[in-house]
């Protein structure tokens, strides 16, 4: 029984020690790998930000020249308006709005309206009372699109809330990438505090480089 074993021990003496293959190039490898997906994600994000505040600063610049414009028009047709009630008189020297809108007058009326808000209200014959209500209800029109446009937000103007959508996906591609870097344990550069959402986060780093 004691040769048994000894010649046990022995055989298993004489095999050669298998260390197994060295896989650290491997892993290593594949961590960079990882990273390096992570930081080129990571530049993509934050470049789509930059991209998306030059748009939202864009837009809001439009709808304030905008907004000038549409003050500007209000004003036009109230002089119109004005020259209307002048210009149709009775007999008696009275402002009339009975009678008729002279073919000229309605041109020149649809021809505003057109170019103000693509609408052309006068079709056939038409009172100087009408034609003066329609100039009413732009102007109303001209003026509540005015207020808007000089205080533009995603809830008032469909440019900015199209950004506003864009820039949300954004701050959850920001969260995730921002997680997986942790993990990796990897530095990205310009990286916001938790919480902050992208748009602060650029602003933050806007103010920063401006100091």
């Amino acid at each position: 029984m004691k040769t048994k074993y000894v010649f046990w021990i022995a055989l298993f003496l004489a095999l050669p020690i298998y260390a197994g293959e060295d896989v650290t190039p491997m892993v290593q490898e594949e961590f960079k790998k990882a990273q390096a997906d992570v930081t080129a994600e990571w530049k993509r994000v934050t470049g789509r930000v930059q991209e998306l505040l030059k748009a939202k600063a864009k837009a809001v610049e439009e709808a304030k020249k905008k907004a000038e414009g549409q003050t500007k028009q209000v004003e036009l047709l109230k002089k119109y308006s004005l020259l209307l009630g002048t210009r149709y008189r009775n007999d008696k020297g009275e402002y009339d709005k009975g009678i008729e809108l002279t073919l000229k007058d309605s041109e020149n009326l649809n021809k505003m309206l057109r170019s103000f808000l693509s609408w052309t209200p006068i079709q056939g014959r038409i009172s100087v009372g009408e034609a003066r209500r329609n100039i009413d209800w732009a102007s109303a029109r001209l003026v509540e699109m005015a207020r808007f446009n000089t205080e533009p937000t995603e809830t008032n103007n469909s440019d900015l809330e199209l950004i506003t959508h864009q820039m949300k996906e954004l701050e959850i591609g920001r969260v995730k990438v921002e997680t997986m870097a942790k993990a990796l344990d990897l530095p990205l550069d310009g990286a916001k505090s938790k919480g902050k959402s992208a748009d602060e986060g650029e602003k933050e780093r806007s103010n920063s480089s401006e100091d």
